[in-house]
């Protein structure tokens, strides 16, 4: 089963302005205003809010990564579907240039926006360095840039996803060209477009695959060299520390059955930290005595959660201590502060 769809908004990046454009399939058309615009094919949504000029940067000057971030320029849509309990809907962020080849020095940067406009970063890369993705719409083989892919699972009956697109010239691009003594200025009077297209393709999704997205189960936990013990939910290990020393540095890895899982740990006291990915490893502290951790596991559909703990024992080493004047040898452990 394959549903497609083509979507296509214009960002203009460029010294002069440019107008937007959309088309979807063979229609094209051309709107200003600020009203709420969807596009609906199939299984996926897609609502962009129009603007008189589309994205445009006036007189563009390179600028840092830390710059180009932070603009106020920027272009907003949003993904949205409801998908069936057996069918996958994977989508397509592709984009395509017209104007003037600015390809090695214009740098795209795409965001995921929450509901509370915090954005976290996906994308941030020159578009001469975009991979090629290539369908074929209407019997019509065409090759694009691939910006991003990410898909809506089975079963999740109320997907949405808010993109939020900037671009700008990188800091080191060259705005004067100084050959022959003579200033010349190679930006001045470029426009450089970008046509964003999101093609969508519908799957079968296997039971294996489902289930594998809702598992959130914790294979084994690598503290150190030391493969720790569980019980139920809760993880072992025991640790020693030197004497006259009040912090003890591991490096620890979580192993989820599920390679997509995401993974917080948190130090029961103010201190916590995040493990993302599967086997991503990280340094935690430990003190002398007990350090209990709460881990938390999200599945990668983000349906099911499953909390853990992980207790590790710290103390300091054993020592042979022999008694003075006496043929008494023991094995104490002695407490060196």
């Amino acid at each position: 089963m394959k549903k497609k769809i083509l979507v296509s908004v214009f960002l203009i990046l460029g010294i002069i302005i440019a107008t937007i454009g959309i088309t979807y399939a063979f229609l094209s058309y051309s709107k200003t205003g600020a009203t709420i615009n969807k596009i609906e094919s199939g299984n996926i949504t897609f609502n962009y809010k129009e603007i008189s000029r589309g994205v445009s940067i006036d007189n563009a000057m390179p600028m840092t990564d830390e710059q180009g971030k932070r603009q106020a320029n920027y272009f907003d849509f949003t993904i949205k579907s409801k998908t069936s309990d057996t069918l996958d809907i994977p989508y397509y962020i592709t984009v395509n240039r017209s104007g003037d080849n600015l390809d090695g020095i214009v740098k795209l940067y795409l965001t995921k926006v929450d509901d509370n406009n915090k954005e976290s970063e996906v994308v941030l890369k020159p578009f001469s360095t975009l991979g090629t993705y290539t369908h074929n719409s209407i019997n019509i083989p065409v090759s694009e840039k691939l910006l991003y892919t990410d898909k809506v699972f089975a079963g999740d009956d109320n997907y949405e996803q808010k993109y939020r697109l900037r671009m700008w010239i990188d800091i080191n691009a060259s705005y004067i060209d100084q050959t022959g003594g003579v200033d010349t200025y190679p930006l001045q009077d470029k426009t450089y477009s970008i046509k964003v297209n999101v093609y969508s393709n519908g799957e079968i999704a296997t039971h294996e695959q489902i289930a594998l997205r809702e598992n959130v189960n914790i294979s084994n936990i690598e503290e150190g060299i030391n493969i720790l013990t569980t019980s139920t939910d809760t993880f072992t290990a025991n640790e020693t520390i030197n004497p006259g020393e009040e912090v003890l540095t591991k490096s620890i890895t979580i192993n989820t059955e599920n390679p997509n899982s995401e993974v917080t740990i948190t130090k029961r006291t103010a201190w916590n930290t995040n493990i993302k990915r599967l086997a991503s490893s990280h340094q935690i502290e430990l003190t002398y005595g007990t350090n209990t951790f709460d881990i938390i596991v999200t599945s990668e559909n983000k349906k099911e959660t499953k909390n853990y703990v992980l207790v590790i024992n710290v103390s300091y080493p054993s020592y042979e201590v022999t008694l003075t004047g006496s043929n008494i040898t023991t094995s104490s452990p002695v407490l060196v502060k």
